[in-house]
């Protein structure tokens, strides 16, 4: 009998029986017969040998793996339609054909990834730009030192006084004060 209704389950019943025949009558909906198991509308679950030996072949070889399956009904059916509407919002991670929230994440990391790129060239270059206002002939600040005052001026004493430059107390010098400082460091 177990055999028969996991037919109703699975939509076909064991080649080891030579024309099997049954009819099966559910309330509420048409018979179901060996021809057609699966023309009901009903959750069928059956626990039996057959279900432990396609689930289950740990069980009868040790070096089988487990394979999955749920038991559905209860919560357990709200939990299933859950876990298909977050199937769907992932979408699928096949590459090149990256769906939904998969393909967001791809577009995502090529624009972090271009976006890096442009920081790093963008580093490079402005310290570059500094290396050169620091330390380059003959125009860098280590080679004004009749003004400045310091032969071994380098890139990072330069980021240092920008950092005191771009703080909120730091006061901007006009061009008198400018000119009359600098007569100071002359005299």
């Amino acid at each position: 009998m177990s055999k028969i209704i996991r037919a109703m389950e699975t939509g076909y019943i064991s080649d080891k029986y030579d024309n099997p025949e049954c009819c099966i009558n559910i309330k509420d909906n048409s018979d179901v017969t060996q021809l057609n198991f699966t023309s009901h509308d009903k959750v069928i679950r059956v626990f039996n040998n057959d279900f432990i030996k396609q689930n289950l072949r740990f069980i009868i070889n040790p070096n089988e793996n487990i394979q999955p399956f749920a038991i559905l009904g209860g919560d357990n059916n709200k939990i299933d339609g859950e876990i298909t509407v977050l199937r769907e919002k992932l979408g699928s991670n096949t590459t090149g054909e990256e769906t939904a929230f998969y393909k967001d994440l791809k577009t995502l990391d090529t624009l972090l990834k271009t976006d890096r790129t442009a920081h790093t060239g963008a580093v490079s270059s402005f310290d570059s730009q500094l290396r050169s206002k620091a330390t380059n002939n003959p125009n860098g600040i280590k080679y004004k030192s009749d003004k400045y005052g310091d032969k071994n001026y380098t890139i990072t004493k330069l980021k240092s006084e920008i950092e005191n430059i771009i703080k909120d107390d730091f006061t901007i010098i006009f061009d008198e004060e400018k000119k009359h400082t600098e007569d100071i460091l002359l005299e």
